[in-house]
């Protein structure tokens, strides 16, 4: 299973639209409770693209009640 994922694939495995995914991602940001290890942006800009640690989303999952399905490579 891949280490990092996109935000479109990090939102697969929760089974959520990548629009509200990314959407939760920049919340945690603005509010200073994001992870910078967890999740970035490249380039760090409002249309960076994200990258998710496999490991953070785990931890997004538990804190927001999702359930992770399946795999990605």
């Amino acid at each position: 299973m891949k280490n990092e994922l996109s935000a479109d694939e990090a939102a697969e495995l929760v089974g959520k639209s990548s629009k509200y995914f990314r959407a939760r991602l920049r919340e945690r940001k603005a509010s200073g409770i994001l992870d910078p290890q967890g999740a970035w942006q490249n380039p760090p800009m409002p249309n960076g693209i994200w990258t998710i640690r496999r490991s953070y989303l785990d931890v997004l999952a538990a804190e927001h009640g999702w359930t992770i399905t399946g795999g990605i490579g």
